[in-house]
């Protein structure tokens, strides 16, 4: 069962956008990208690069695994597969999960996978007091349809104000969230907000009767 969710909450899904949307630093053609691992090969039978305790830097962006895999070392046309203690952090994110796979295509970023036991990440918002944080078994980033989904327990926290489905899926495009229940109903969607002290609410008396 779907459920849009109000306006107010869409700063949550947009937060939840930032860590992969920062990642398309890596396609572009300003900083320079500096890689260091601890041993690297190459899987010649099967045309892939394996680098062991990887750390990638571009500007403020890094990220860093205990293994990467690639069949290219640019990133122009190649897939990456980050997997174990995934580590990706920038100026105000921070991102942890078991494995990440980002896909370039000339030079461009046209997705990602993030999975993990959850997936979570928490982000510094100079308009709030705590960071925002989200989590989710598999975040999925689309960046030629504009999409995001985080799926399997998707959690979005921003102050007191949280909301919780199983899949939750942003499109950036039409600025819509849509937040699911799972199919045999044992997970709910749940929307949570807090409202702050200035708020009141007040119930409207009945008419007197003159």
């Amino acid at each position: 069962m779907a459920s849009s969710v109000p306006d107010k909450l869409r700063l949550l899904l947009l937060a939840a956008a930032l860590p992969a949307l920062s990642w398309a630093q890596l396609a572009g053609p300003g900083l320079p990208i500096s890689l260091d691992a601890d041993s690297s090969e190459f899987d010649r039978k099967n045309n892939v690069m394996i680098f062991n305790q990887i750390s990638i830097r571009q500007g403020d962006l890094t990220i860093s695994a205990n293994q990467a895999r690639s069949s290219n070392l640019d990133f122009g046309n190649a897939e990456w597969v980050f997997s174990g203690n995934v580590l990706i952090e920038g100026l105000d994110t921070r991102l942890r999960a078991s494995t990440a796979t980002l896909r370039f295509v000339n030079h461009d970023l046209r997705s990602a996978r993030i999975a993990g036991k959850p997936a979570a990440f928490e982000q510094e918002r100079a308009e709030f007091d705590e960071p925002v944080r989200g989590s989710a078994s598999v975040m999925e980033y689309d960046l030629a349809a504009k999409l995001i989904k985080m799926s399997g327990s998707a959690w979005l926290q921003e102050g007191n104000n949280e909301i919780l489905g199983e899949v939750i899926a942003y499109n950036i495009a039409e600025q819509r969230v849509i937040a699911t229940s799972d199919e045999a109903g044992s997970q709910r969607v749940q929307i949570t907000i807090t409202p702050d002290e200035n708020t009141r609410i007040e119930i409207p008396k009945p008419p007197v009767d003159k």
